[in-house]
């Protein structure tokens, strides 16, 4: 739980754009006083991350990549969705989630595989969080599309 002693008048806060991802363009907000990260869509916790129609997965890794780099590493991460936590396990529930399913992703798409087998990709290991089935196949789904598109150029 953050504590909150005194609340100055004023408070330095850093608007920074971290890039793309989710949308065209993630902005946070860094609060260095306080030791505290407003992710906005960029990071997620207990819940899993969907893509949208324009969403780039590999923006979102890049702009994550970029928002670890502009903070210090024990900051008190408020995410888009999900609890307060560390950066640590928002990396791993964004980052690395993005990174597991481009992986396997990759693997069907390098064989020429169907849109229907990643729908067999195994993300049981995050089955426990809210509304797993909603995003779960269609962010598969979008990834497979994009690396198709890519490798068929």
């Amino acid at each position: 739980m953050l504590k909150i002693n005194k609340v100055p008048l004023w408070e330095l806060v850093h608007l920074i754009n971290f890039g793309g991802g989710r949308t065209p363009s993630m902005t946070g907000m860094y609060i260095p006083s306080l030791n505290l990260l407003f992710t906005g869509y960029l990071g997620f916790n207990e819940r899993l991350p969907g893509l949208l129609h324009d969403s780039n997965f590999r923006e979102w890794i890049t702009s994550f990549d970029k928002m670890v780099a502009s903070v210090p590493v024990d900051i008190t991460v408020i995410p888009g969705h999900g609890t307060p936590t560390n950066l640590a396990t928002s990396k791993r529930q964004t980052y690395d989630y993005f990174v597991d399913l481009i992986n396997a992703v990759e693997v069907i798409v390098a064989r020429s595989g169907t849109i229907e087998e990643v729908d067999g990709i195994d993300q049981s290991k995050h089955k426990n969080r809210p509304v797993f089935n909603q995003p779960a196949n269609a962010n598969v789904r979008h990834i497979y599309k994009a690396l198709m598109a890519q490798k068929n150029k």
